[in-house]
């Protein structure tokens, strides 16, 4: 098997254990809207169930625009799976930056599925302002997307100089 494919399945598994792992503890031992404080004035632990798309976007429409997101979502795996597909094996990154981005998405999705919501529990805030909560498939996602942006920058550069 190629060694992008062993990097999508390993990285895969990692990132639904621990997301789907950690979803599970949070709906078990933290109530709804309750938070725990981690660190004073900086980090919570949260529970929050949102049905909307990120950071809440949308989470108070009727059923029919929540279910555009479960489309979306399967939607962009696709189209992240087709990428995977179709890139050369120069270098571990790029399979690496995809799939930390298909591993989160689908953590969301199985929650989409799962309980037509997401599970959201990290609350980070600089003491009264709060970024939106967050779970470990959006950590996925996000830091995928900034490594994969990185990565075709620095191409672009290589581009550039030959």
């Amino acid at each position: 098997m190629k060694k992008k494919y062993w990097i999508l399945i390993f990285t895969i598994l990692l990132i639904l254990l621990f997301d789907q792992g950690s979803k599970k503890v949070i709906r078990e031992k933290v109530m709804i809207n309750h938070s725990i404080t981690i660190i004073e004035g900086y980090f919570n632990i949260v529970h929050i169930e949102n049905p909307g798309a990120v950071f809440g976007f949308l989470s108070d429409k009727d059923k029919k625009v929540k279910n555009i997101f479960l489309f979306i979502s399967i939607f962009a795996i696709l189209f992240i799976i087709y990428l995977f597909l179709k890139i050369q094996e120069k270098n571990a990154l790029l399979p690496f930056c995809l799939s930390l981005v298909l591993g989160g998405a689908a953590g969301n999705l199985i929650d989409r599925i799962r309980f037509g919501m997401v599970t959201d529990f990290l609350d980070f805030h600089w003491h009264n302002h709060h970024w939106p909560a967050f779970n470990i498939a959006d950590s996925a996602i996000t830091i995928g997307m900034i490594m994969l942006i990185l990565y075709m920058l620095e191409e672009e550069i290589k581009r550039r100089k030959d």
